[in-house]
């Protein structure tokens, strides 16, 4: 940790950083003591000014179990239209502002993870929801992002800007003060649920509990999205070939129906993993 961050301030040319964070924690286990006191030293030391993790897996528990540590200061978080709704995501929010510690939302746009999760594009609730995000004068992706910030726990939100266009538009959203009504915040939600079995929410404790040889589900539904919603094919890929040789050679051929019925959302594990073991190989 602290050769990175050195390394880092020296890249950058600065003397400290605000928030330093580990990134893709998806146990709150791995923050332990050690960790703990390294965080204080460099505090201590003036190079970081807070500290926290990044996490898009098992977020409701390691946001709760943050927040009885006592020593976490801002979270980096998967968060959107469609998890905002969760018991457990809006009892662990309400968690870490209760512990003071500042919550930031990636994921924004709740992409889907392959080209065939389509169900519910051409819905009525999703037609009627472009119509009335149009009516108001913005973007469904624009909405997408109006409901988080619809949330005062919730400090800020990283969202991905490749281009000048999607620059723009969120900066047009974050300008505009419009607020979402009940209503549209209602169609939001029932869209989410039209649309549960094309997206993977991140709860990798229940899948991968049951997963054979310890393939990591979530992370390769993660590298799915960046290569289908994302178009980033050189991040999907590079991220996969990362994970263990064995476990890339056993995904295809694994046995994913305990999986599948273990997942609330109702996913077709199996199909989506051997689609990544070719596309992504």
């Amino acid at each position: 940790m602290v050769r990175d961050l050195d390394k880092t301030l020296e890249t950058i040319g600065t003397s400290y950083i605000d928030l330093f964070v580990i990134h893709a924690v998806d146990r709150i286990e791995c923050l332990d003591d050690q960790i703990r006191k390294v965080a204080e030293r460099l505090k201590r030391g003036g190079k970081i000014r807070y500290f926290g993790f990044t996490t898009h897996s098992n977020m409701e528990q390691c946001l709760a179990g943050a927040a009885k540590l006592g020593w976490i200061d801002g979270i980096v978080t998967t968060y959107n239209y469609r998890l905002m709704h969760r018991n457990a995501m809006e009892q662990a929010v309400k968690s870490c502002a209760k512990a003071g510690i500042g919550l930031v939302a990636i994921k924004s746009q709740a992409a889907m993870a392959h080209p065939t999760a389509t169900v519910g594009v051409e819905t009525d609730t999703s037609l009627a929801l472009a119509h009335r995000f149009m009516a108001k004068g913005f973007t469904l992706h624009q909405a997408k992002l109006k409901a988080i910030w619809e949330n005062p726990l919730i400090s800020s939100t990283f969202s991905m800007m490749p281009n000048t266009t999607i620059l723009m538009a969120n900066a047009a959203a974050a300008m505009d003060r419009t607020a979402l009504s009940s209503g549209d915040m209602a169609l939001l939600k029932t869209y989410a649920n039209e649309t549960l079995s094309c997206y993977c929410s991140g709860c990798a404790g229940i899948c991968e509990s049951v997963a054979p040889n310890h393939i990591p589900i979530a992370k390769v539904m993660r590298y799915l999205m960046y290569y289908h919603s994302y178009n980033d094919y050189e991040k999907a890929r590079s991220c996969y070939h990362r994970l263990p040789i064995g476990i890339r050679q056993g995904i295809a051929g694994a046995d994913y129906s305990i999986a599948e019925l273990e997942c609330p959302n109702r996913l077709a594990i199996g199909d989506l993993l051997r689609r990544a073991s070719h596309e992504l190989a």
